[in-house]
């Protein structure tokens, strides 16, 4: 896949994991899992941030 284009959506990041157990295991989890990790991985949100998002309290 294209850095380029991988980098343009949320879960493209996975498609670059180059260890295969790792890339296994991530793309295994729920959609919900791999965009609530997307969130901490590639765009680097606080856990306040995501306390927001998901409306709960931190």
């Amino acid at each position: 896949m294209d850095k380029q284009v991988a980098g343009q959506s949320l879960l493209g990041w996975i498609e670059l994991i180059k260890n295969p157990m790792l890339h296994k295991a991530v793309k295994s989890l729920s959609i919900e899992d791999q965009i609530f990790i997307s969130y901490i991985v590639k765009e680097c949100r606080t856990q306040r941030e995501l306390s927001k998002i998901y409306k709960v309290d931190p």
